[in-house]
């Protein structure tokens, strides 16, 4: 009906990710809340949806640097129980006295600065 005034035969490069079924995204719940994303009931098998999404996402903001350290595995380190048993009572009473004492130094200098600015 009327004429285009900037055509455009070509577009710049652009990325698409076409899913058939939408379930792909779908959690169902049980007792205690949502089941994880690609859990399967029936067979107690736990697949792949939620690093599928993750990755699809990932491709389409063109960050594959993500998509490549998602697929490496990481190995934990495990507690040494010797030195958890030597400092656990120093960090408890550092996580405990720490924010009292923060607390009071605040209280003290809110109240000095206070009645310093109404005893006028």
């Amino acid at each position: 009906p009327f004429p285009l005034s900037k055509e455009k035969n070509t577009s710049k490069p652009t990325k698409m990710i076409v899913v058939a079924d939408g379930d792909v995204i779908k959690n169902e719940l049980g007792k205690n809340g949502p089941i994880e994303l690609g859990f399967d009931r029936s067979s107690g098998q736990l697949y792949g949806n939620k690093e599928f999404l993750l990755n699809a996402v990932n491709y389409l903001l063109d960050d594959n640097g993500l998509i490549n350290i998602r697929s490496k595995e990481i190995e934990v380190s495990f507690l040494d129980y010797q030195k958890v048993g030597l400092e656990k009572t120093k960090w408890q009473l550092f996580n405990i006295l720490l924010p009292l004492v923060i607390l009071g130094v605040f209280g003290f200098v809110f109240n000095f600065y206070r009645k310093k600015k109404y005893a006028r």
